[in-house]
């Protein structure tokens, strides 16, 4: 089971989700640009949330791209350690390209429960695919 700081750090990203959910996108760990501002995904904002990344300008594409500002650590792990996921889980919810689903599985671990991916799957019609 998750520590309490690990189910408030899944409540917050939640919260933050819920009332913006222009800024998360699953398929990123994160970018900003001046037309719509900074998108993340869950694990990208875990790690802006605890002062671990900062966004670097890409000249190339005009946009800030999110990085770790340890070189030798990656969103995965800080992901998974600040929520105190399971190597299946983190797995799950890290490449979960579909942002409701991956917001629903947030909001179990917010509410301090398991996430019942099974249940998730049938809800959103992932096939396994």
């Amino acid at each position: 089971m998750p520590t309490f700081e690990q189910t408030q750090n899944a409540r917050r990203v939640y919260d933050i989700i819920d009332k913006h959910p222009e800024r998360h996108n699953q398929e990123t760990w994160g970018f900003k640009s001046t037309e719509c501002g900074s998108v993340a995904c869950i694990s990208g904002h875990l790690a802006l949330m605890h002062g671990l990344a900062e966004y670097e300008m890409n000249e190339y594409t005009g946009y800030h791209r999110l990085t770790l500002k340890d070189p030798n650590s990656d969103f995965y792990t800080v992901g998974q350690e600040l929520l105190g996921l399971s190597d299946d889980d983190a797995h799950n919810l890290f490449y979960c390209e579909n942002n409701e689903m991956a917001k629903a599985a947030l909001l179990y671990l917010a509410n301090g429960m398991n996430i019942d991916w099974e249940k998730l799957d049938k809800e959103f019609g992932y096939d396994g695919e």
